[in-house]
């Protein structure tokens, strides 16, 4: 079981990564996880395609998941 300090610098990596990307991006990921959105709503929403929405998604997921693995091992 990870510890409270292990969540907190795994939120703060998520936190800080997700200001890194563009305002698109974090609009897309807000519709996919926070609306819960499908990828037809989200296309329909932000004026994409379906597989538009689909691309952004794995970039920006892909791009915070780096970045959060880079921050955690240099956290540690």
């Amino acid at each position: 079981s990870r510890t409270s300090h292990e969540r907190d610098l795994s939120r703060d990596a998520l936190a800080h990564c997700i200001g890194q990307i563009s305002d698109r991006a974090k609009r897309v990921l807000e519709a996919r996880f926070v609306d819960e959105l499908g990828y037809r709503q989200i296309g329909q929403r932000l004026s994409m395609s379906i597989e538009a929405v689909r691309k952004a998604l794995f970039r920006v997921k892909k791009q915070v998941r780096t970045c959060v693995e880079t921050r955690l091992r240099t956290a540690r």
